[in-house]
């Protein structure tokens, strides 16, 4: 075994530690939501309810509170309630353990696109971001969309690869299908992730000729058959799509914003929005609360820049 394997298996050791490290006793503030979001386990898990009727396939206003409806986190939180009781490690050690074979997975991906080096270096700064580490161990839909993003970037991005030899029939069938599915079922995490199917979708499209047209209609299929419950009330999926709390850009744009147009307040939403992301990256540091991120609070909290500062020199020059 050479020294990159070696280094290799002590990352993805301590990465799996830092996962499911104090796992079910770290302060429950880091999601303050996950009380309301897992009702529906609790009453399926423990309560003897029948299946909650709130848990649908059809696409619901999906934010942290409500994240309960979508039958993935649903499912997520379930298992953990079910074997573990209804704690905070029980809540939270699925979606952790899902984690780690979504974060095998990019680092794969990324060998076939990327040194070795990069592939290693990119794993270890994001599982040491306090972004990505605090949501994806507080068992909240947030977490759980993280893990289901990156496996769906890092299936849709293997098909950019040639299929050859003796497993031609899982590049050529099996990928496409399971990238399919994991692209299509985004819309049961967190709201934000919502735009991301659509623009996998128009990404495997345009590039039809280097994929393979045969690749893309199966990759096409299997996102209409998960999408295809949506028919029933296709209109009204469509229109509580992009809902966040009962609204989205555009509607919120068409009321009156002392006297903005509609386009004026959505370019002023958007540059706000730029400045406060670059705020994160410029502004006001925290380290001492580099492992005790008030992630709940932090949503509120815009100015505040939850990093090491090394990190941040490090990740604002990448």
């Amino acid at each position: 075994m050479n020294i990159h394997k070696l280094v290799t298996a002590a990352v993805f050791t301590l990465i799996f530690t830092l996962l499911v490290f104090h796992i079910g006793t770290y302060p429950a503030y880091f999601d303050d939501f996950l009380g309301n979001a897992v009702v529906q386990s609790v009453n399926l898990a423990l309560d003897g309810v029948k299946y909650p009727d709130d848990v649908t396939w059809l696409w619901t206003d999906m934010n942290q509170d409500w994240a309960g409806k979508s039958p993935i986190f649903f499912a997520v939180s379930f298992i953990g309630i079910k074997f573990f009781g209804l704690t905070l490690f029980g809540i939270r050690i699925v979606g952790a353990l899902l984690a780690f074979p979504a974060l095998i997975l990019t680092y794969f991906t990324l060998n076939k696109f990327r040194s070795k080096l990069f592939s290693l270096l990119f794993i270890t700064l994001l599982v040491s971001s306090p972004w990505y580490l605090s949501p994806t161990r507080s068992g909240g839909v947030v977490g759980l969309s993280l893990t289901m993003t990156l496996s769906a970037l890092c299936f849709t991005a293997l098909l950019f690869q040639p299929s050859a030899g003796a497993r031609k029939w899982v590049h050529g069938l099996l990928l496409p299908l399971i990238a399919g599915v994991s692209a299509a079922i985004l819309p049961y995490g967190y709201s934000i992730t919502r735009i991301i199917p659509i623009v996998l979708m128009i990404c495997v499209w345009i590039h039809i000729k280097r994929i393979g047209v045969k690749r893309v209609i199966i990759y096409t299929l299997a996102v209409l058959a998960v999408v295809s419950v949506q028919f029933t009330d296709f209109k009204h999926s469509i229109a509580i799509y992009f809902n966040g709390r009962g609204e989205t850009l555009f509607a919120a744009a068409k009321a009156e914003h002392d006297g903005l147009t509609p386009l004026g307040f959505i370019l002023t939403k958007l540059t706000s929005n730029i400045w406060i992301v670059a705020k994160y990256f410029l502004g006001l540091n925290k380290p001492a609360q580099f492992f005790d991120v008030p992630i709940a609070d932090s949503y509120w909290s815009v100015d505040m820049f939850y990093i090491p500062n090394f990190l941040r020199r490090f990740l604002s020059r990448g």
